[in-house]
């Protein structure tokens, strides 16, 4: 049996940049190694970057279960999926399925919670389920504290109202609870 597992962090802990990593490690031990992500994020298409700028090409994008279940996985034996909050709790699911049915592992990277502190359908779930949960920390973008939050700025100005998803890179900052609640 493979195994599912979570990494989870705020924006700018290093989720990608560990994925990527990792993935290339894994590759230079001639793994077979797939990288799939969401199709909902298109910040950059046709491609996975971290913030640091370190950059991959990717297998598969995914939205629906139907997307995973037509996922080759020949002789995969490791799996990466990036920005898994955006994923259902459907296409979770699956890929849980897959990790219990076969041999391969599945490594998750992404965030657990919003802009609002509220849990993402995707992280929600498969920190219900994730056979591992491993967080990676960040330093608060102000103080230098654990940064624990998400917050959104946009025009310079900090946000606690909208819609959850609103892709970006400059639109949020790491920060600890006490700079997320000031003013």
């Amino acid at each position: 049996m493979g195994r599912l597992v979570f990494f989870h962090g705020v924006v700018g802990a290093g989720k990608t940049l560990a994925l990527l990593t990792k993935a290339h490690r894994y590759k230079q031990c001639e793994r077979n190694v797939l990288i799939v992500k969401p199709e909902l994020d298109t910040r950059v298409e046709k491609v996975i970057k971290s913030r640091s700028g370190l950059v991959s090409s990717y297998d598969y994008n995914i939205s629906t279960v139907e997307d995973v279940l037509n996922i080759k996985l020949g002789e995969t034996e490791i799996m990466f999926v990036d920005e898994v909050q955006f994923l259902s709790e459907d296409v979770i699911n699956a890929l849980r399925d897959i990790a219990t049915e076969t041999e391969v592992t599945i490594l998750c990277y992404g965030l657990k919670t919003d802009f609002k502190g509220r849990f993402f359908e995707g992280s929600k779930r498969i920190l219900e389920i994730a056979d591992e949960i491993n967080e990676l920390n960040a330093v608060c973008f102000y103080c230098k504290e654990n940064a624990t939050m998400n917050l959104r700025i946009i025009d310079g100005k900090r946000v606690y109202e909208g819609d959850q998803i609103l892709l970006g890179f400059d639109e949020y900052k790491g920060v600890c609870y006490k700079c997320y609640r000031r003013n």
